[in-house]
């Protein structure tokens, strides 16, 4: 079975593997995981995405599934712009430093805020992204 995103069912609580779109977006607990955040163009709402490097199914977080994040983007109008990659992003670079900079390409170099575990989310204030933690 390979890696999936789905929608989450709140956006207020996206678990790994999740994406969600809302004025505000909440992540639940990122333990060694990675959030991916954007503007949706034309509009106040931010999308985030839940990225976990192997998912409850064994399956890891390689470059092939790069282009699912940036499809989920894609078809949710971000703003290619405004994006954020927060999270455990020193254990991405050292364990899976590949499909990491892959990712960090695809999404024309965005903004990277090097967290550790915790609980994090976005917002949109005054027309831009701003993480909330």
């Amino acid at each position: 079975m390979p890696y999936t995103l789905s929608q989450a069912a709140n956006p207020m609580a996206i678990a790994e593997c999740e994406w969600g779109t809302a004025g505000t977006i909440q992540f639940t607990a990122f333990t060694s995981c990675l959030g991916v955040v954007a503007k949706v163009t034309g509009q106040n709402n931010v999308i985030g995405i839940h990225l976990v490097m192997v998912d409850g199914h064994g399956n890891t977080f390689g470059t092939g599934d790069v282009a699912r994040v940036t499809g989920v983007l894609a078809n949710q109008h971000y703003d290619n712009t405004t994006c954020h990659v927060i999270g455990a992003t020193g254990f991405w670079q050292h364990s899976a430093s590949a499909a990491y900079n892959a990712l960090i390409a695809a999404l024309n170099h965005p903004t990277v805020y090097t967290f550790g575990d915790g609980t994090y989310g976005a917002t949109i204030t005054g027309g831009a992204v701003e993480i909330t933690y």
